[in-house]
């Protein structure tokens, strides 16, 4: 059912760019030891060792990838870049109080950078300059989670209009970025928010534009309503239905319950005595009663007067309780008719 997509499909089974970007900086290469002079010459907050495998990674990739170099590329690969950096650093300093240490290790990274390409005169990668100003924002797991799908959605665009086998775990993937787009649609209200750049141009890939495009599309919503038929509905006290030998929400006897009215009368300042004395007494007397309806009538089917006359002088005890029901003057009976 399309309602356990999340946990039936494997969506790190599917092919997303930014995934392969990631794939190909994290990995362990041979030759990073290659970098070590540069990352290991200045000096970095506790954890150093860490930041500077990061920073090894972060140079081999900057020295020997082809995308750096393609011209009007469709996305800018140093936007990603900039947030695997600063993912990483924040992965090795988690706790609040880090907060310094990533500034501290992310100027090292800058530092680097202007090294090897700035005051170098080699500019053939100066454009992935670590940027603050792009990752310094409270929200910038979202931000980054927003370019990624900027990237991935047109490279994987042409297999999810006619490829059926993996069609529904794309859905999944673009499902889950209505969140996204939503916690942006919001910031942008608030005043002095400051909006990512690509905002705008990933609005092409809204979730609630491009799904229907998707060939699995139809398929998913006539899930949903079958679904949505078989699953168990809500029910409450109101909606259950007597069952045999019962009365409406009620006992064995075919008794029905007090109703909240009964329970709870509205009184005035005049009635407010005399409706509590009334319930609570009626409620007190009920289950006297009702077992000397049911003992008169075993004796009934006994026969004879004296065993009428025997059966109410039984109950003769329990009757001054129920008394003074309804005045705090005149008596009251009981009559005990034979069925």
């Amino acid at each position: 059912m399309v309602g356990a997509l999340s946990e039936d499909l494997d969506i790190n089974s599917i092919e997303l760019r930014s995934k392969d970007i990631y794939n190909i900086i994290n990995k362990d290469h041979d030759d990073l030891s290659k970098y070590s002079t540069h990352c290991e010459s200045i000096s970095w907050p506790k954890n150093g060792e860490e930041a500077k495998v990061i920073c090894k990674k972060y140079l081999r990739y900057l020295d020997t990838s082809n995308i750096l170099n393609i011209q009007n590329a469709t996305y800018d690969i140093c936007i990603l870049l900039n947030y695997w950096i600063y993912e990483k650093l924040n992965e090795i300093f988690p706790d609040e109080e880090s907060s310094d240490k990533i500034d501290i290790a992310f100027g090292n990274f800058q530092h680097i950078w202007n090294e090897l390409y700035n005051y170098s005169g080699n500019t053939t990668h100066n454009k992935c300059k670590p940027d603050f100003n792009l990752v310094k924002h409270s929200d910038w797991e979202k931000r980054k989670e927003l370019y990624e799908y900027y990237i991935d959605y047109p490279t994987f665009n042409g297999l999810i209009l006619f490829d059926q086998s993996k069609c529904k775990a794309y859905y999944e993937y673009i499902k889950k970025k209505e969140e996204l787009y939503e916690h942006f649609e919001k910031e942008s209200l608030s005043s002095g928010y400051d909006r990512p750049e690509f905002y705008i141009r990933s609005k092409e890939y809204i979730p609630e534009k491009v799904l229907p495009d998707l060939i699995c599309h139809n398929q998913i919503l006539a899930d949903k309503a079958a679904a949505a038929k078989l699953s168990p509905k809500g029910y409450t006290l109101d909606d259950q239905e007597a069952e045999p030998g019962l009365g409406p929400r009620g006992d064995s006897l075919g008794f029905s319950r007090p109703s909240a009215d009964t329970l709870n009368p509205k009184s005035t300042p005049e009635t407010s005595g005399f409706g509590t004395k009334v319930s609570h007494t009626v409620l007190g007397a009920a289950p006297v009663l009702l077992t000397a309806t049911m003992l008169y009538r075993i004796r009934r089917l006994g026969g004879g007067r004296t065993n009428s006359m025997n059966t109410m002088d039984t109950f003769s005890p329990y009757t001054p309780e129920t008394g003074d029901m309804f005045s705090d003057e005149s008596a009251n009976y009981i009559s005990y008719q034979p069925m």
